[in-house]
């Protein structure tokens, strides 16, 4: 009798497994170079000049910087300070929203996976009416497995990388 109850013990926690596999949200990882990724990425913070960068390496590094215009001296600089490092992949999504998304090994405050449905399109400006070039967008869209959906629209950075930016402490 005592077999007949391990196996179903066993039979019950081998379907609850497959159940959840069935819902995970991550498919096959796609290559981080034709996911368009690589670069900084900026989200702008108001007329202050503060804004939030995303670097994204072609190696797997991601970092998250907080960039800001210091104006104490008599020439304006810009400063650069790191609020994390970590790194990136790139997988299919196996639920029924087909946009990829883009993973990260270390988010403070989250357990794995930290995943973001992104698509990236190109846009002009508003003010750039007359011949002003296109920018790539990226426009992240919830995390996976959250019931709350927030959407964050990222403008490519043409600004060259501040050197060695300071670690948040």
């Amino acid at each position: 009798m005592t077999s007949v109850r391990m196996a179903i013990v066993m039979g019950g926690l081998i379907g609850g497994c497959v159940a959840c596999a069935s819902t995970w949200p991550i498919g096959r990882e796609l290559s981080r170079a034709q996911a368009g990724l690589v670069g900084d990425w900026t989200i702008k913070s108001g007329p202050s000049g503060k804004a939030t960068v995303w670097r994204f390496e072609s190696r797997g590094r991601v970092e998250l910087l907080n960039r800001s215009t210091v104006s104490s001296t008599a020439e304006p600089r810009e400063r650069e300070k790191r609020e994390f490092r970590g790194t990136w992949w790139v997988y299919e999504s196996n639920l029924s929203d087909r946009r990829p998304l883009v993973c990260f090994g270390y988010r403070p405050g989250r357990e794995w996976p930290s995943c973001h449905w992104f698509t990236i399109d190109t846009v002009r400006a508003a003010s750039d009416s007359s011949g002003a070039e296109p920018r790539r967008r990226l426009i992240w869209q919830g995390w996976a497995g959250e019931p709350i959906t927030t959407t964050d629209t990222l403008l490519e950075s043409r600004r060259p990388p501040i050197a060695s930016p300071t670690k948040a402490g």
